[in-house]
């Protein structure tokens, strides 16, 4: 994931200034119809990007490195630091879907199953038009939060 939303910058750069930054409690990753243009863009709710309706909502990625899916400790790939999903993140029921299908361009973490703040999104190499049965999913170790 290369954004980086300002409410995720934002408490990062507290910690120089003192402040604890508190872990988040839970993650949940949705797919997106029409990405952020910026970092900005995303810092409300339905500003800038739209949540790809046809799925059955957000999937919760557990942060207890316990229950899967769950993020992975932090490694370094490329010099840079991440953490990727322990298993498969992925919607088999898709609902809503027009005739012709949709397009799904890009991909978000949000800190709430609904509303909340998006942290980090990132859009997809190769967006990918689906269709009623079809299923998305994400492998295990393929969905990477990065940090510069």
């Amino acid at each position: 994931m290369t954004g980086k939303t300002n409410p995720v910058s934002g408490t990062v750069l507290e910690r120089f200034r003192g402040s604890a930054a508190a872990a988040f409690s839970q993650t949940w990753v949705t797919l997106f119809s029409t990405n952020p243009i910026t970092d900005g863009d995303a810092t409300t709710y339905g500003t800038g990007y739209v949540e790809w309706a046809a799925t059955n909502g957000r999937i919760r990625v557990f942060t207890d490195m316990a229950t899967d899916p769950y993020w992975t400790a932090p490694s370094v790939d490329e010099n840079r630091m991440k953490i990727e999903n322990s298993t498969t993140v992925g919607w088999s029921l898709l609902i809503g879907l027009p005739a012709a299908g949709e397009t799904v361009v890009g991909v978000g973490i949000f800190d709430s199953q609904t509303g909340g703040n998006l942290l980090y999104w990132d859009e997809l190499d190769n967006s990918r038009l689906v269709m009623l049965g079809d299923t998305f999913q994400f492998s295990a170790l393929s969905l990477i939060v990065r940090e510069d």
